[in-house]
């Protein structure tokens, strides 16, 4: 069959196996030809594919560059153990997550003492295990040639080599496209890479970063590039990192190519960030999550525009000033898909915040903070041109629940579109079906921030609309009361919603998952409740 088809319509079969290293795997066993095509796509993104520390892997990978430790006398006999492979693997790798690689290095080390402890004598190929690492982890980054994507994890992730320098060849990396540095802020590298001149970065990615961390390196980095196209900082959990204007200063020089920024647990203390962000005009995503703004904001903001923007999101930012908000919503309302508005200033007679409401009635994703009945009444009136909504958020900062009449209000003009809904609620189990019952919409997740007095007859109605309803798959309570509902109405939500959670909600962490199109990861780490674990009810956490 390989003879009769050229060898480019395997490469491109191949390429749409990229994920599947089973199958890949098996395609290399076939013949030669298949061999050949297959190995640069199977060892393009190792890391991704196992997503744990590997031994083996390493092996291969210190195979590679076995001529190097050759050269050190030190080494060459205890090497001897190492097949020589037939591809030269590591010039292959596009995706590198140095955490994984560190921990395999360390993983093999330990194996290899294992092996030879009895002939060392103490003494393990007169390295110590920490030296070792750093040498062959210096080595091996210096083989990854064409590497283009990083997720990086300092070695603060690894006390015990701490302090020891990592040596970069000159030409490393040469392709570089993005840079993610996770877990904990390594200036080393980003310092490297601007003394190198590396302008290929597309994507720079940094955080959740300690405080008072030195960002001099980061602005430097920024400025130099060709073609930035995302940026995103992140400060630490509960506690803001302040943002130099260096930072955003950098970001301007960006303009011709930045689409997309995102600050997330930082504080601004100056007043010009958005005179400066506004120079970027072909900006689609701008996004403050849980970020902090000078309570006496200048007025010199007023007129920034940002044709192109998609996406606008103020996610925990509280008091930001509605007049400045309006500005933005109106002059980007063109193209705005999602949208989540800051808790603003409240104005008497509420124009603005009807102008910024009427100005997001295309959008597919919103969320907002109602604080006053007078604004919840503005919104829903707003909300009946809403044609195009999928994902909605009501949220409070003063403790404003939805009573029956406004939930039922709210059932009547919510569009069929609706996917997934947020709100917070107090009202009777009989008001609560009404209002599912007067929803238009399928839903295909619910989520109660706040229900302090949900019972087991609300979650009753739940499980009356999921069974008419067959696309909801999803349902969150808030845990502050939730924890008095009976096992026997839980296990019968789990035969009819696969993944049912009482956790301690942040609104905020949903709607950033509605932004980043992930609705919900359903993955392990959510501790849905199970069969196994209904008997032995447990509050989750929230992920």
């Amino acid at each position: 069959m390989s003879s009769l088809l050229p060898l480019e319509i395997f490469e491109e079969i191949f390429e749409n196996l990229h994920d599947d290293k089973i199958t890949l795997h098996s395609c290399i066993l076939v013949n030669r030809s298949w061999c050949i095509t297959a190995i640069p796509i199977l060892w393009r993104r190792p890391f991704v594919l196992l997503n744990k520390p590997s031994v083996k892997l390493i092996h291969t990978y210190i195979a590679n560059v076995f001529d190097q430790l050759e050269s050190e006398v030190r080494l060459t006999k205890y090497i001897k153990i190492l097949s020589r492979p037939f591809f030269k693997y590591s010039m292959y790798l596009k995706d590198l997550r140095t955490k994984i690689l560190t921990q395999s290095i360390k993983d093999w080390v330990n194996g290899m003492e294992c092996q030879f402890e009895s002939e060392l004598e103490g003494s393990f190929f007169d390295f110590n295990e920490v030296e070792l690492v750093c040498h062959l982890y210096s080595l091996l980054i210096k083989s990854f040639i064409s590497v283009q994507n990083i997720i990086h994890c300092s070695l603060e992730n690894f006390q015990s080599l701490r302090g020891h320098h990592i040596e970069y060849s000159p030409k490393y990396p040469k392709f570089l496209r993005s840079l993610q540095i996770e877990i904990k802020y390594d200036n080393h590298i980003l310092s490297y890479l601007t003394r190198i001149n590396c302008v290929t970065l597309e994507e720079i990615w940094i955080g959740p970063l300690s405080s008072g961390v030195q960002l001099d390196s980061l602005s430097q980095l920024i400025k130099i590039q060709n073609s930035l196209k995302d940026f995103r900082l992140y400060g630490p959990r509960c506690e803001w990192l302040g943002v130099p204007i260096e930072i955003i200063s950098a970001l301007s020089n960006q303009y011709k190519t930045l689409h997309t920024i995102r600050f997330s647990e930082c504080n601004f203390s100056f007043y010009n960030l958005f005179d400066y962000l506004g120079i970027c005009q072909n900006l689609k995503n701008l996004e403050f999550h849980n970020c902090d703004f000078p309570e006496d904001q200048a007025t010199s903001w007023c007129n920034v525009t940002f044709p192109n923007l998609e996406i606008l999101s103020f996610v925990g930012v509280v008091y930001l000033d509605v007049e400045k908000v309006t500005t933005i919503v109106k002059n980007s309302q063109k193209n705005l898909s999602k949208v989540f508005l800051p808790c603003m200033t409240p104005q008497e007679d509420l124009t603005m915040f009807t102008e910024i409401l009427m100005n997001c009635k295309n959008v597919t994703c919103f969320a907002f903070w109602a604080n006053t009945d007078a604004e919840l009444d503005a919104a829903f009136r707003a909300l009946e041109s809403f044609n195009s909504l999928e994902c909605l958020s009501i949220d409070s900062e003063d403790g404003l629940i939805l009573n029956s009449n406004q939930l039922s209000q709210l059932g009547k003009i919510l569009t069929p579109t609706l996917r997934h809904l947020e709100i917070c609620v107090d009202t009777s189990a009989e008001s609560f079906e009404q209002f599912l019952l007067n929803l238009k919409a399928d839903l295909e997740s619910l989520t109660l921030s706040w229900c302090p007095n949900i019972s087991d007859d609300h979650i009753k109605v739940i499980i009356g609309y999921a069974k008419r309803n067959s696309k909801l798959k999803y349902v969150a309570l808030d845990n502050d009361r939730s924890t008095n509902l009976s096992d026997v109405v839980i296990n019968e939500t789990f035969k009819v919603i696969p993944y049912f959670r009482i956790e301690s909600i942040d609104s905020c962490e949903v709607i950033r998952a509605w932004f980043d199109d992930s609705i919900y990861l359903l993955n392990s780490k959510h501790n849905f409740y199970s069969s196994s674990v209904i008997n032995n009810l447990a509050i989750t956490n929230n992920v």
